[in-house]
């Protein structure tokens, strides 16, 4: 398989646990972070995002980061 099939596979199921996680969680932080990491695998705009769930750019860095070393564990608190 090539390189780039593999990476969407792989985008694919990362995007399938976040939206799992986020139908799931009751906590508004947690959800926050599971939505906009999920835009940012969408390649959404970063300035959507920030507007939608009124947070700032450099955590939905900082979130995606903690989401691709960590998985769902790094949404915690």
């Amino acid at each position: 398989m090539n390189n780039f099939l593999l990476k969407q596979q792989q985008k694919t199921g990362r995007v399938a646990i976040l939206t799992t996680c986020i139908r799931s969680y009751p906590e508004v932080r947690k959800l926050k972070r599971a939505i906009a990491v999920e835009m940012t695998l969408q390649r959404e705009p970063h300035f959507k995002s920030t507007k939608l769930l009124d947070i700032n750019k450099s955590c939905i860095a900082n979130w995606k980061q903690r989401f691709e070393a960590e998985e769902i564990d790094g949404m915690k608190l």
